[in-house]
């Protein structure tokens, strides 16, 4: 019971995360010009400092962002590849839905898994395992090339330090910091 109740816990901090995240995002866009406003009552030393800092950071999030998508994008792809190779019913929105979980650090693609997962169970035992054994696969080749690699590009981070900030992050800060530490 303690184990599961761990899970729970970290699946509640990468949803609290998410959504932290994307509401952070929708109030920067909102108040934008306020918060610019605010800027003028500053010297102009520390207002050119914050304004590049600022454009800084929307750039690296923007890029960040950009690469998460590609991510997905290829995640989908692979999956709905092998989803259909499976002969696995539903596969291209299986294979959206394993998309759209890749955003989700950590327990995204075991959470994107799931539904084919049961799917192929009801088909037969051999389907589930195949699914279990195409996720690993595909989760496999991302985790070991194509993360480092796409958000190094993406971000301008080197492949080693974005590997780096990730285990620091998530180790330090939960799926919190996974969702936050490349941009």
């Amino acid at each position: 019971l303690a184990e599961f109740g761990g899970e729970l816990r970290q699946m509640l901090d990468a949803a609290l995360g998410i959504i932290f995240v994307f509401f952070l995002a929708i109030y920067w866009a909102v108040e934008e010009e306020r918060f610019k406003l605010i800027i003028v009552l500053l010297s102009n030393q520390q207002q050119n400092f914050i304004q590049s800092t600022l454009d800084r950071l929307e750039k690296r999030i923007s890029h960040y962002l950009n690469g998460l998508g590609l991510l997905s994008l290829i995640i989908g792809g692979a999956s709905f590849v092998g989803y259909l190779l499976l002969g696995l019913p539903y596969a291209l929105v299986l294979a959206v839905f394993a998309g759209i979980m890749e955003a989700v650090p950590m327990i995204g693609p075991t959470i994107g898994a799931i539904p084919a997962f049961i799917i192929g169970l009801s088909i037969s035992p051999g389907t589930a395992v195949a699914i279990v054994v195409l996720t690993l696969v595909i989760q496999a080749v991302e985790n070991t090339w194509l993360l480092s690699r796409i958000m190094g590009a993406s971000t301008g981070v080197p492949p080693f330090v974005t590997l780096i900030a990730l285990a620091a992050f998530s180790t330090l800060f939960g799926l919190a910091g996974a969702l936050l530490a490349i941009p």
